[in-house]
């Protein structure tokens, strides 16, 4: 019966609901009358028991009525608090009554809505963060980059500078022949030194729009290394080193195969110009069934705690201790190593060992 009456409208449930109370208390009546029909009270005072019924039914039938109403129509005032929770944006209210109510179908569908609200909330919640912490990330990036620029700036008229003041001294003839010669070759240095910086910032502002993965392709390692070695076997010489190659296996990557070179190289020419004369550089490759390593270590002295902790930052330079008077280096070498690696998801590793140093990058199988 109760599922049947629900079928109707809230209208016609109060007005079908009032109609059976109404014959109810007509068939009472008649119940009533049948009763004290025949009582003398009854005969000689007929109006007042009939006028006394109806006021006791009105006033029952006011009480069942308004409890009747306030049952049907508790769906309704409860849907217009959800509705103004749900207007309010808060979705955390969810009646349990309204599942089984009149407007289910109606609550329903809006319980799914505040499903589907909720869940873009929290995605929309989630992106804004992304956002955020991405515009943090462009704004450091920038601060970065400006810092980068000021740097390079700064570092770029100290050699200008020296070639500068060298070149007037020698059209003024301050310097014997014999100087003069020792000059230019300083000259020679500084101009070595202000290309080497400026080819390596540029290698540093094209890193971002360069290395994508259009540009990846298989890479071996063992010929990167032997390609790196045979460019570099001049400069080995010059400095009496003995080159260990340990290239029992190989690495293959994917990845962009001229920045993977300039990140070597950068690693093997750090190896050869901070290690003393007459020493040994080793190149290994170590594999087990988790990972492949690249080795590269140089011996003969090593780095201080100091100077591993901020050894890939750009333009730090270590020990003048560890530094060739001939080196060219200006300290963005392994800066830009550690942000090509970075580029193939790759981390560049350093620590002391017995006597040398070793710079170590890990390849996932």
């Amino acid at each position: 019966m109760k599922k049947i009456i629900r079928k109707f409208s809230l209208h016609t449930q109060i007005i079908f609901s009032n109609t059976i109370l109404l014959f109810l208390s007509l068939i009472l009546y008649f119940v009533y009358i049948s009763i004290l029909d025949d009582t003398q009270i009854y005969i000689n005072n007929p109006t007042l028991f009939n006028i006394l019924y109806w006021l006791i039914i009105i006033f029952i039938l006011m009480i069942v009525s308004s409890w009747i109403i306030e049952k049907l129509t508790l769906p309704a005032k409860e849907f217009i608090g959800y509705a103004k929770d749900f207007n309010e944006i808060n979705f955390n209210i969810v009646s349990d009554e309204m599942t089984n109510s009149d407007f289910i179908k109606l609550a329903n569908a809006f319980n799914e809505l505040q499903k589907t609200l909720n869940e873009t909330i929290i995605k929309l919640q989630q992106k804004n963060n992304e956002i955020l912490a991405l515009n943090d990330n462009l704004k450091n990036e920038l601060v970065h980059k400006r810092d980068l620029v000021a740097s390079i700036s700064h570092d770029i008229k100290t050699p200008l500078t020296i070639i500068a003041a060298t070149i007037s001294a020698i059209q003024d003839n301050l310097f014997t022949p014999e100087e003069t010669q020792t000059e230019l070759e300083n000259v020679l240095n500084e101009i070595e030194t202000t290309k080497k910086m400026l080819q390596d910032t540029i290698n540093i502002f094209q890193l971002e729009s360069e290395i994508t993965n259009d540009k990846f392709e298989e890479i071996q390692i063992i010929d990167v290394i032997n390609t790196i070695t045979n460019d570099l076997s001049t400069l080995i010489t010059k400095y009496n080193h003995t080159l260990h190659l340990n290239l029992s296996s190989d690495i293959k990557i994917y990845g962009d195969k001229e920045k993977m070179m300039v990140a070597i190289r950068n690693l093997l020419l750090n190896a050869i110009i901070h290690s003393p004369k007459n020493n040994n550089i080793y190149v290994n490759i170590v594999s087990n069934k988790i990972n492949s390593v690249l080795e590269i270590i140089n011996t003969g002295i090593n780095i201080s705690n100091n100077d591993i902790n901020n050894i890939f930052k750009p333009f730090y330079r270590a020990d003048k201790s560890r530094t060739k008077k001939d080196d060219f280096g200006n300290g963005l070498g392994l800066y830009i190593t550690s942000e090509i690696l970075k580029k193939h998801n790759l981390d560049i590793n350093v620590e002391n060992i017995d006597n040398g140093v070793k710079f170590y990058i890990v390849f996932k199988q």
